[in-house]
């Protein structure tokens, strides 16, 4: 089995040209197995080793003109593994431009080749500074792996951010994986992630492999085994009770997409969602006291129809809260400004609270570069004059009764630090996140974004009640387990209690900073041995 797998290595090391290229392309695709919603992790111990493995490669291939090490075959290892990572892990972005295909069906080549290139980007720059510093066992692991989780954290802030499927998503595994989120957060559980699975290729060459990486790797899976052995002990000593007089109802109305604008339907969508927040189910549930629609809920303005709020007052139970998003418009001189909100309204259909959503999505609410994109003739996905302006800062939303909730509209909830950054200045009790993944169909979008959401109450140790158009919709307590969910392209209503809130977890004190000390460690260790050694074939 070792001959075998030390051949497959020498086989990924000698590759060149289109098949070194391809060879990462596929690595990269095949990695996206260990992401939701099949979370195949150990496929990781395969493709991130083949990716060092063809590094090395690379490293092979000195620059005719200088006789040192080319940053071009690095980078093109790694934009080629990015590419077939970013393409089979987002692929489902075809399916929203195809609900008005139309319109926006000619942008599905270029948005299959240009949003997976462009993030590639993160990936091959890493690879390509990596290659500087090559060298061989466990220090060239330590290098990639710390310039890796350094774009991946990048990724999350330029060009207004995009942490989507980081690799620490492959620990979606088990619930127990989960814990250490609120130790230290996403970065440093792609960190882990990264070294652990990558440690395989530390080494290889077996014959020049020395004992600083053996021990290296040894404490790498050490390390994997106190991740996972803290998530189990905390799972098993957690005691989850519910919060006093709180019942909930998340309504799912799997409206698709291509109907939920069509005016000639907009009554009966109204009419589907009065009717699942007062039907009457099996369980026979207690009134509820929190009724939750999803995101854009309303097919109009609702402050332009009272007869929606006073159907809503007498649809809701006394002393009962609907939140709902909704689009909300209000004047601007001339014209109005429109928001992507969440509306909190009472039993008598009168508007108490609302919150506008501040992390806009690219293209699809807002476009970026707007004065040269619209020369081009793009248009927001999402139908509104001029697409929508945001909102002014995280916020909570007032209910009759009980803890006020973090309010976070569909694409909010993939920034930890904008929910970080809500949590602590408002103290909720809850975060409540409410969507529209219509747009992707029964892909693997929606439960990619289902994931992102549980991580989030992991980390800021809150509930989560979370309303989606077409799913998932769900109740996840504080250890991101899932309570209770409805599946995706389901039409029903979910009855829960609301869990309580953990304590402060480490990671919504200390943020990032014990993950970038780890780093700086592992980064200066490797490349204080790395100039103690040799290139790997020189």
């Amino acid at each position: 089995m070792m001959e075998r797998l030390h051949s497959l290595a020498d086989a990924l090391v000698l590759l060149h040209g289109w098949r070194r290229w391809l060879a990462g392309f596929l690595a990269g695709a095949i990695s996206v197995l260990a992401m939701p919603p099949l979370f195949f992790a150990p496929i990781l111990f395969l493709t991130l080793p083949a990716l060092v493995l063809l590094l090395d490669g690379a490293d092979a291939d000195p620059s005719p003109a200088r006789k040192r090490r080319s940053f071009g075959p690095f980078f093109a290892v790694g934009w080629w593994y990015g590419f077939g990572y970013f393409l089979a892990g987002l692929y489902w972005i075809a399916e929203a431009l195809l609900v008005d295909a139309g319109a926006h069906g000619w942008l599905i080549p270029l948005a299959l080749v240009f949003v997976p290139g462009g993030l590639a980007l993160f990936i091959a720059l890493p690879c390509a500074v990596a290659g500087r510093f090559w060298g061989i066992g466990f220090v060239r692991i330590g290098i990639l792996a710390s310039l890796l989780v350094s774009f991946e954290a990048l990724r999350g802030v330029l060009f207004t951010g995009f942490p989507w499927n980081g690799f620490h998503s492959a620990l979606g595994l088990h619930d127990a994986l989960l814990q250490g989120f609120a130790l230290v957060g996403p970065l440093a559980a792609s960190f882990i992630v990264l070294l652990v699975a990558m440690a395989p290729a530390a080494l290889w060459p077996a014959e020049i492999t020395g004992r600083g990486s053996r021990v290296a790797v040894a404490g790498c899976l050490a390390a994997l085994v106190l991740w996972t052995g803290f998530g189990a002990v905390r799972l098993a000593q957690s005691d989850i009770a519910n919060v006093d007089g709180i019942a909930v109802r998340i309504v799912q109305p799997n409206i698709a997409q291509a109907d939920k604008w069509d005016p000639d339907l907009r009554e009966q969508h109204f009419a589907t969602l009065l009717e699942l927040t007062t039907r009457q189910t099996s369980l026979n549930p207690p009134a509820p006291s929190h009724v939750i629609w999803p995101e854009s809920a309303f097919p109009f303005l609702l402050t332009q129809r009272p007869d929606a709020l006073a159907a809503i007052g007498s649809a809701l139970p006394t002393g009962t809260t609907l939140l709902s998003g909704a689009l909300r418009a209000e004047p601007r001189g001339d014209n109005r400004a429109f928001y992507n909100s969440i509306y909190a309204l009472n039993d008598r259909g009168e508007i108490i609270d609302a919150y506008d959503k501040v992390r806009l999505v690219p293209f699809g609410e807002v476009l970026p570069f707007e004065s040269l994109v619209d020369r081009l003739g793009l248009r927001p996905l999402v139908s509104a004059p001029a697409g929508f302006e945001p909102g002014t800062g995280p916020g909570t939303l007032q209910s009759a009764h009980g803890p006020e909730g973090l309010a976070l509209v569909c694409y909010e909830t993939i920034f930890s630090g904008f929910v970080r950054q809500g949590v602590l200045r408002h103290q909720p009790g809850y975060l409540l996140n409410v969507t529209n993944d219509a747009w992707f169909g029964s892909s693997a979008g929606p439960h990619q974004h289902f994931f992102q959401a549980r991580l989030r109450a992991v980390e800021t140790g809150l509930p989560l009640l979370r309303a989606a158009n077409t799913g998932i919709s769900a109740v996840v307590d504080g250890y991101g387990r899932v309570w209770s969910h409805i599946e995706v392209g389901e039409q029903n209503v979910l009855d829960s209690p609301l869990p309580i809130a953990l304590t402060a977890t480490p990671y919504l004190m200390f943020s990032h900073w014990p993950f970038w000390v780890i780093l700086a460690l592992v980064l200066s260790t490797s490349v204080y041995y790395q100039r103690r050694q040799k290139p790997v074939l020189a």
